[in-house]
């Protein structure tokens, strides 16, 4: 498919935004954006696809780093506002293995555009908005959309 081809192509991932904040053997932390939508929408949007990202964001300063990630690789959003921004924890041994925690509070935006080329929902709790009210919403267009997770 040429570049000009994937550029036409209309594409909204669906899922969560968090920020890992990893917690080195040598005692320094290091915070960065992640999640496996915003990390899907990113990439759709760095290799030339017109990408959309639905998720749930706080406004402090995780999302806030979140978001102008996304922004400045061109990626539009649509963010339903939350308590606080989702993390998941890290903490390496200096034999190369982790421990992990999980923080996640993901409720999906109320409003999603209607009918992209395609649909991409990214973990469980996105899976489950493509099972609900939404699914209908998409497959009423003949369009496909694909649920990973």
């Amino acid at each position: 498919m040429s570049t000009s081809a994937v550029s036409r192509i209309v594409t909204v991932v669906l899922g969560e935004a968090l920020v890992d904040v990893v917690h080195r053997a040598d005692g320094s932390v290091a915070r960065l954006p992640g999640g496996s939508g915003a990390n899907t929408a990113l990439a759709l949007s760095r290799l030339g696809c017109a990408t959309m990202f639905a998720t749930c964001l706080g406004s402090d300063d995780d999302g806030r780093m979140i978001l102008d990630r996304l922004r400045d690789s061109g990626v539009d959003l649509v963010v339903e506002p939350a308590q606080r921004t989702s993390t998941a924890e890290a903490h390496l041994r200096v034999d190369g293995s982790a421990d992990y925690t999980f923080d996640v509070s993901w409720q999906p935006p109320v409003e999603l555009p209607a009918a992209p080329d395609h649909l991409h929902a990214v973990g469980g709790a996105a899976n489950g908005v493509l099972r609900g009210k939404h699914a209908a919403e998409f497959d009423g267009q003949g369009r496909g959309g694909r649920a990973s997770g």
